[in-house]
């Protein structure tokens, strides 16, 4: 129901032509801070400029929300960990990287050497698709999730469809 609820906020808050105005990093703090616990968890978001379309702003939004969500729920919860950190950065040949991280105990495996598929794994995956990117997790003391995009310029946004426009995103709020 939690999570529901979070999504249900994020959406709405993704509707308002005004949040764009803000800085992906203020952005990112509002909707983490709709699914983290403050007084229980460390969040940190180490925020390197990088432009983005409105569409990848928010699907980017909707994906840490994700991952806040799976980390609350798989660490913080259970007291397993403290700390979640977001990141992105711009990568050569037109390229981004988010990086969220926790520090708790990591995925488990099954009995096959995989990871089972939950919810939690199935929605970021789906999420990563929309804006033609690749998800890696690494899960070595903690959880890392890493998702390479291609950044879209305003050119390239009308070619596919995405008539909105670019924006830079920075740290400063």
């Amino acid at each position: 129901m939690r999570r529901i609820l979070a999504s249900a906020d994020v959406h709405r808050r993704l509707n308002d032509p005004t949040l764009f105005e803000k800085a992906l990093s203020s952005i990112l703090h509002d909707a983490v801070m709709t699914v983290l616990d403050a007084q229980s968890t460390n969040v940190t978001f180490d925020m390197e400029a990088v432009r983005l379309s409105f569409d990848q702003m928010s699907i980017i939004t909707m994906l840490v929300i994700e991952l806040a969500n799976n980390s609350r729920k798989h660490v913080f919860q259970r007291n397993l960990g403290r700390h979640f950190a977001v990141s992105p950065r711009t990568l050569p040949d037109g390229q981004a990287l988010l990086s969220a991280r926790d520090d708790g105990p990591g995925w488990a495996l099954d009995n096959s050497g995989g990871t089972e598929r939950t919810l939690g794994q199935t929605i970021p995956r789906g999420l990563v698709d929309q804006p033609g990117g690749r998800i890696s997790v690494k899960s070595e003391r903690g959880t890392e999730v890493n998702v390479v995009f291609p950044i879209l310029n305003h050119a390239q946004s009308l070619a596919t469809g995405h008539d909105q426009e670019s924006v830079p995103v920075s740290d400063t709020a």
